[in-house]
């Protein structure tokens, strides 16, 4: 996960902005509640959902909410048959 956060990010395709979050794909482990499920300013990921598919959108951006880029682009060795 460290490596998420520290990875150059790319600009939204959709509008140019950089403010871009990692999406973070999985179950939260049980237990969890509070600000880890609820969207805030401060956060540096932004949850996914369960759904961990190479197509799923890699990026989102803050300005516009935008979800873009792959899994399997942005962590080419995720998905290996």
């Amino acid at each position: 996960m460290m490596d998420l956060l520290t990875r150059p990010r790319p600009p939204c395709p959709a509008c140019a902005s950089t403010d871009v979050l990692p999406i973070l794909y999985g179950l939260p482990k049980a237990g969890v509640k509070g600000s880890m499920l609820a969207p805030s300013p401060d956060d540096e990921v932004a949850l996914g959902g369960c759904r961990v598919a190479p197509d799923a959108p890699a990026w989102k951006c803050r300005a516009c909410r935008h979800g873009f880029g792959t899994l399997a682009e942005r962590s080419p060795g995720l998905f290996t048959e």
